[in-house]
């Protein structure tokens, strides 16, 4: 269904599948073909794709970034986002280099930086250039010391822990970084250009126009209740205030 939302309000504009290798794409391609449009299909090695983690790793690649750079911008829309209208020009012209829903605590807090990147606008060249050149300043040991994964145990804190200060200490650059992170990639994407001067990054009160994600009935009121242009994990945090848009959700708990 998210497929489709997808070929049905954004079918005007160059659309990529990015897939494993060894997917069969026939039933893709049944979807799409009624739409009488020409799909790009950009495949990576299957081992990109076996969990998050190897997923993280492939959008912090700067092969990744390399395959689009004949195009500015590229809307990641994963199939379990929805798109509700067609305003991709209107986000491509905002000037953000990354664009993507805010994020809260867990108590409902909305945090000070946007970024989910299941539904999210990233400026290619951007995106390639932080992977790739050398940045270094003030923001390095925070930076660093963020890189520390959330559910790693007490042992593996202290040892990651030492790591990143290490490479602080000899100021790496950050392609030395990205290619020692393991975290989720969408949060090392705002960091870094929230803290890089050359890169912008939309702020909560605009992002939260462009896409929802957890506490979607928070960010409702706060938009006066106008939906954004996409929303990403519906079936999985707000069904009930998704099903009066999104009419799936409606079918039962067997779509989430």
């Amino acid at each position: 269904a998210s497929f489709e939302q997808c070929f049905r309000v954004l079918g005007k504009h160059a659309i990529c599948i990015v897939c494993p290798r060894s997917l069969n794409l026939a039933p893709y391609v049944s979807l799409y073909a009624p739409y009488a449009l020409d799909v790009r299909i950009e495949q990576f090695d299957d081992t990109h794709f076996t969990s998050v983690d190897s997923y993280n790793r492939l959008l912090l690649s700067p092969r990744f970034y390399a395959r689009f750079l004949d195009v500015k911008h590229i809307l990641l829309y994963q199939l379990d986002a929805w798109v509700f209208k067609d305003e991709l020009e209107k986000w491509c012209s905002a000037g953000y280099d990354y664009i993507g829903a805010p994020w809260f605590t867990d108590r409902g807090e909305i945090l000070p930086f946007a970024g989910n990147g299941g539904f999210c606008l990233r400026n290619a060249q951007a995106c390639h250039d932080l992977l790739t050149r050398h940045h270094t300043g003030p923001w390095k040991y925070s930076f660093f010391l963020a890189a520390i994964p959330a559910r790693t145990k007490i042992r593996g804190y202290a040892k990651q822990a030492l790591h990143c200060l290490e490479m602080a200490a000899c100021k790496a650059s950050t392609p030395t970084y990205f290619a020692h992170y393991r975290g989720l990639e969408d949060m090392a994407f705002v960091k870094a250009m929230s803290d890089i001067a050359a890169y912008s990054v939309a702020p909560p009160q605009i992002a939260m126009h462009f896409s929802f994600e957890r506490f979607p009935e928070v960010l409702f009121q706060r938009t006066k209740g106008e939906l954004p242009f996409g929303a990403h994990a519906l079936a999985r945090y707000a069904p009930q205030f998704w099903a009066s848009w999104v009419p799936v959700l409606r079918e039962g708990p067997s779509y989430a």
